[in-house]
């Protein structure tokens, strides 16, 4: 009996070391109380737990499980926070937010005015060129040709002026004609002249002009009125 002081003591300074190396954890510390309430509570449990500490564990194990647990211990993660973005320009409390300017429209472009259109001058028809015809006294006198929808101008001299001379338009040498009788007026020099149309669907043959005063033919008197004709051929040919 005399060395279980022996023995607690050397329990103890054993913890005692083991504590100043590693520091003892809860479960430690309650294990250490634990170990003491145990040992108080019967000498003979007592002296069998120190016999057995001392005799299996001749360095402290507690330090080596210690040491294991403290160096695996996971350290703490560094906390990273995101950026904390910038304030915008938050307009204060009982102010109107700024308003964007709206864009600036170009003024529309009035509508072109249309022109005033001057209404077309109705188309004035192109008269033919005209061929100027002699009349010469009896037949045979030079032939002229005049194109189908051609014209041709009957002129003649020596009259009084103001007279009246009948112009007729025919077959050649017959009495079949294809205009009716027109008249013309001398000028004060005594000449006229007489513009004949040919139509573009006419015969294309030999033609006859022949005209005479009016005046020698209401005189009744034959020798006088053959006396007053004149004759001009006209050759009509296919445009």
């Amino acid at each position: 009996m005399p060395k279980l002081p022996s023995i607690i003591v050397l329990a103890t300074i054993a913890a005692l070391v083991a504590g100043c190396t590693n520091t003892p954890t809860e479960s430690d510390a309650g294990a250490t109380r634990a170990a003491g309430v145990a040992s108080s509570s019967t000498p003979a449990e007592t002296t069998a737990e120190t016999t057995a500490e001392t005799t299996a564990a001749p360095s402290p194990a507690p330090t080596t499980a210690s040491t294991s647990s403290t160096s695996s211990a996971p350290s703490p993660a560094p906390s990273t926070q995101p950026p904390v973005p910038a304030p915008e320009n938050t307009p204060a409390p009982g102010t109107a937010p700024p308003q964007e300017p709206a864009p600036s429209q170009a003024p529309a472009s009035p509508a072109p005015v249309p022109a005033e259109q001057t209404p077309a001058e109705p188309a004035v028809p192109v008269e033919p060129e005209s061929v100027i015809v002699p009349t010469t006294p009896g037949f045979g006198g030079p032939s002229t040709s005049v194109p189908q929808g051609g014209a041709f101008t009957v002129v003649g001299s020596g009259y009084e002026p103001g007279q009246e001379i009948i112009i007729t338009f025919g077959y050649y040498r017959s009495d079949v004609f294809v205009m009716e009788d027109q008249t013309a007026v001398a000028d004060a020099d005594g000449n006229y002249s007489f513009r004949i149309a040919v139509a573009p669907d006419l015969e294309a043959r030999t033609y006859g002009v022949m005209t005479y005063e009016a005046a020698a033919r209401d005189s009744g008197g034959s020798d006088a009125f053959e006396a007053s004709k004149q004759f001009a051929v006209i050759e009509v040919v296919p445009a």
